[in-house]
């Protein structure tokens, strides 16, 4: 089940996060998610914005298993695309800040099916040392459309999808 993220949610979904933040640096991904970002503060701001989602374990119901953001407005990083380009401009739903808890089997198609019921475009991006991350949004049918600049100044693979 994907849901809202509620206030009571913050704590495990905090140690959700240092856990990625740990198995990313550790597996040939060091420097996404280096700066503190996602933490306690920003996930506290995305559930402010009604941005933050939980999603529940499947085996386990109740557990939360893994967490994202979804913004449906103009996300200002996609405003400009490198060496690419976007494939359409019609309105999209960008997610960002995907992770598991490692127990959960293909959280990136659930997180995406659940996107797809109410949105028949996606964009998302994600480091290009995060294969996994790449490796699954590409067996979910997302393609390649070239480099987007982070808020902080690092580049970003960006990847879509539309129905």
């Amino acid at each position: 089940m994907i849901r809202p993220a509620q206030i009571t949610d913050l704590p495990r979904l905090a140690e959700i996060y240092e856990d990625a933040k740990v198995f990313m640096h550790e597996n040939g991904n060091p420097t996404q998610w280096a700066g503190g970002y996602p933490n306690l503060e920003s996930l506290t701001s995305d559930l402010e914005k009604g941005l933050l989602y939980t999603v529940e374990s499947d085996e386990d119901p109740g557990r939360i298993a893994g967490a994202f953001s979804m913004l449906t407005e103009p996300d200002p990083t996609y405003a400009v695309i490198y060496d690419g380009a976007w494939l359409s401009d019609t309105p999209y739903a960008a997610i960002h800040a995907v992770v598991s808890d490692r127990k959960e089997k293909g959280m990136v198609q659930k997180i995406m099916a659940f996107v797809r019921e109410s949105h028949d475009h996606i964009r998302v991006d994600t480091h290009k040392d995060n294969l996994p991350m790449q490796g699954a949004l590409k067996r979910d049918g997302f393609t390649y459309q070239g480099v987007i600049i982070c808020h902080d100044g690092t580049p970003r693979v960006a990847y879509e999808w539309m129905k």
